[in-house]
């Protein structure tokens, strides 16, 4: 818990050191006025996967970023690619990050409906109730977000403000609905 409560600190602490480089103390001001918003969306991703390991099903090996970019056609077969985020959890999870990387698609529906009777074919569709995917796929967002705001990396850092407000505009959409 120590630990886990140390990197909450840093991370909290790298975000700040992030938004001080990058936007004037009015500009930090507005976007602070939007923190509730992800915190918000955070509660609602944390009850959502609650709910997952409060209901008796047992978590198993997910890929845990599976979406197209790590996922390849060869010789009529679909293969996943890129491991390095195995995690235990839950089916409803991975589809949460296959459709995060549908948002903002012309086609976002048909693909949505396109993949779940494909996965259906294989096995029951594991949302439990209405909502529960949009939750994960928020709580990608958020993360995605903390992710790029923590970076070093000189194209996460460039990439990181347009992201930012590409993402707080999805959350607002999702806690509008």
């Amino acid at each position: 818990r120590y630990q886990a409560a140390k990197t909450k600190e840093y991370q909290a602490l790298a975000t700040l050191n992030w938004l001080q480089s990058k936007y004037t103390q009015t500009e930090i001001d507005e976007r602070n006025t939007n923190l509730a918003l992800a915190e918000a969306q955070l509660s609602d991703a944390q009850e959502t996967l609650d709910k997952l390991y409060a209901d008796g099903q047992k978590p198993r090996v997910i890929h845990n970023d599976l979406h197209q970019w790590n996922v390849k056609v060869y010789h009529g077969q679909i293969f996943a690619l890129d491991f390095e985020d195995l995690a235990w959890g839950y089916p409803v999870q991975d589809i949460a990050t296959t459709l995060y990387y549908f948002q903002g698609l012309a086609q976002r529906q048909e693909l949505v409906e396109a993949y779940k009777q494909g996965y259906s074919k294989h096995a029951e569709w594991p949302e439990e109730y209405p909502g529960q995917i949009e939750a994960l796929i928020a709580g990608r967002g958020v993360m995605l977000v903390d992710y790029l705001v923590a970076s070093n990396e000189p194209e996460d850092q460039a990439e990181a403000p347009a992201f930012v407000a590409r993402e707080e505009e999805r959350l607002r959409r999702f806690l509008d609905e």
